[in-house]
């Protein structure tokens, strides 16, 4: 069973890395999964040329102690429960059918790494949600889509963009191409949200230069 080889998910979803942890936002179900370190690792060994016993391997050396070939497992199983998988085709783990109490359990508690863990960030409560919009400085991924933002912390769905002139919480990926823009995340892939100056911030083919002034937008 460890001569799998899984294959992390690299079609619509925004990946944007920090020190500790991934952030992966499921562009089809508009959902976002915060990978904890241990599991982060697991995911990016993920490329289809690594088996399960080689992911063990390689995980025990670059963090210079032993890691189960249970624990990875583990790690692979959630990720793939979470559709972050591609050839999800392997049903039957160690772990099929497990609860994550029987999973953990099944491991042990003295593991000396972090058990790996996903958490999904969800919708404000509906009571918070008729409260209104949060503060934007609070930087906690809690604003819906048209609640305003300073920064892409401030969203739902990382993406603090332009809607009606006006900075709000936009999905990812969703202007359409050669209309205004805050950031990137705005755009579809292969755009970006450049600033040039006397033209209008919109999503442009990324690598196509604009021709300099008075000549016309190439992208209008």
């Amino acid at each position: 069973m460890s001569e799998i080889y899984p294959v992390s998910r690299k079609a619509d979803i925004v990946v944007q890395d920090f020190k500790d942890e991934t952030l992966v936002f499921d562009l089809i179900k508009n959902k976002a999964f915060v990978l904890n370190e241990t599991s982060s690792m697991v995911w990016q060994l993920c490329d289809g040329k690594n088996s399960i016993d080689e992911i063990t391997n390689k995980m025990s050396a670059s963090i210079n102690q032993t890691v189960s070939v249970e624990l990875v497992w583990l790690a692979v199983e959630e990720l793939n429960r979470e559709n972050l998988i591609e050839n999800n085709s392997f049903q039957i783990t160690p772990f099929f059918g497990l609860s994550r109490r029987e999973m953990v359990r099944k491991i042990g508690f003295a593991s000396i790494i972090t058990l790996p863990l996903i958490s999904v960030l969800v919708a404000p409560t509906a009571i918070n949600a008729a409260s209104g919009c949060f503060p934007v400085t609070n930087n906690a991924n809690e604003n819906p889509n048209g609640c305003p933002c300073d920064s892409n912390s401030d969203c739902l769905t990382v993406c603090c963009g332009v809607s009606a002139g006006a900075e709000v919480c936009v999905n990812l990926r969703a202007t359409p191409v050669c209309q205004p823009c805050r950031g990137n995340c705005e755009c579809p892939p292969t755009y970006t949200c450049p600033s040039i100056a006397g033209r209008p911030r919109i999503c442009r083919p990324n690598g196509v230069p604009v021709p300099p002034l008075p000549a016309p937008d190439n992208c209008l």
